[in-house]
Order: C-alpha cells, then structure tokens, then sequence
C-alpha cells in the first residue's frame, strides 16, 4: 500500500455535487481516468495494475472499479467528495475475493470481521490517504507478507480480514518482485559487492513512473531494497 496524493477532481464531479438532489450511481469514465492518474495505475490497496481495459467477455467490466473509502451506507454526505474515492481493483486477483470485496473472517481473539465486500464497513488504522496511516505503519517479508510495523491488532485486522491482502496469491505476487529486485541486484553487480549508491538507484528506478504507471507491487521491493541497505553485509 502505499500513500495517495489527490489531485483536482474533475469538473463533472463538482457539476454533479452541486446539483440538488444528485446522488453517487455509478462511474464516469473521466473520474476512472482521473484516479488512475493520480494512483500511477495501481489498486488503492493491494497495488496491482488496474486500467479501463475490458476482458473479452461480454459485459465485462473495466479492470478497475471506484471504492469509496467511507461507505455510502454510512455516510451519504461523502458520495460525492473526490478526497473519498479511490480506485481499486476487481478484487479477484487472488485465491479468495479481496479489496473492497474482502468477505472478512475472524481475528486472533475469534471475533468476526466483517471484509469490506460488506458495504458498510470502513476500516479502522489503514488509510491509502495518509502516509501516516499507509507506508509508515506497514512492513513486508521476503516471502511477500505485508505487515504492521509494531505488530497492531487493528492494523492486522484491516490487513487480513477486511481486505484480505495476505491472500497466498498476492503473497506470492509480492514475492515475486522481491525476488525479482534481487535478481536485477545481482545482475548488474555479480561479486555482490553493493553500496549504498546502488540501492538508492534501484529504489529510484522501481519507484519511478513509466508513462504515468508505476510498477505493481513496488512498495514490497522498496522495503527490500531498504531492507538490504541496512544489513551490515548484503547477501
């Protein structure tokens, strides 16, 4: 996950807030390509690609959808507020429904938690919105895990159950960046003999927008990254 900095909303939005009576009903095109500008073409939250492309099925959706982080059912008065829309993914990326599909499960103490497919559920420390609430409080593993930093239950519970983003496939998407960050390392440097130039290169390369898309899960191999930079030996 990593940190969202929102941009202008666009004029229709603001058209439509200000008409009385108008209530959120669906997408419009120009929100969708506003939100994949300023989010570099990933999901708000599990950060794979998203994109206004369609499968080849009929009726299918765009690989993307708009989240209101606050749910509609809660608080109608922010269905229209550009700073509560995100866009996410189809959340079916993985081996079970994740993002704003996320069906929850219980925590450590055996209480259910309600996933976000709920509709009327926001989550309680995670917040894309904030690098407070996002980068800051998160870590990763080299096997692909994302984590709370200071091990919090709550975080924890926004991570696993209401959105389910240590799902065994997206794990293992991470961890195949991780891996291939390592790779590129080793590639370019074979004696293994890095500095710390080296590692503030990567991190700039994986972490700079290709023609306004960033890389999919490049949160994970910046952790690894600065995670290597750290160790008093790199191997």
């Amino acid at each position: 996950m990593r940190s969202i900095q929102k941009s202008r909303e666009p004029n229709s939005l603001r058209d439509l807030r200000n008409t009385a009576g108008a209530m959120y009903s669906g997408p419009q095109s120009d929100w969708q390509e506003a939100l994949l500008a300023e989010q570099g073409h990933l999901c708000a939250y599990c950060m794979a690609r998203i994109s206004m492309e369609r499968s080849q099925e009929k009726g299918a959706k765009p690989k993307m959808e708009i989240e209101h982080f606050l749910p509609q059912e809660d608080y109608s008065d922010q269905q229209l507020v550009w700073s509560n829309m995100l866009a996410v993914c189809n959340g079916s990326t993985g081996s079970k429904p994740h993002c704003d599909k996320a069906e929850g499960g219980k925590n450590s103490l055996g209480h259910f938690i309600k996933g976000k497919k709920h509709g009327d559920v926001t989550l309680i420390r995670l917040n894309p919105l904030s690098t407070e609430t996002s980068e800051d409080i998160l870590i990763y593993s080299l096997s692909g895990e994302i984590k709370s930093i200071n091990q919090t239950a709550e975080v924890e519970d926004d991570l696993n159950l209401r959105l389910n983003l240590n799902d065994e496939r997206l794990v293992q998407f991470r961890k195949d960046r991780i891996d291939l960050a390592k790779k590129v390392l080793e590639t370019k440097c074979p004696n293994r003999r890095w500095n710390q130039r080296d590692f503030d290169n990567e991190i700039e390369i994986w972490s700079t927008p290709s023609e306004g898309e960033l890389k999919p899960y490049y949160k994970a191999i910046v952790w690894f990254l600065n995670w290597m930079k750290q160790r008093p030996r790199y191997n």
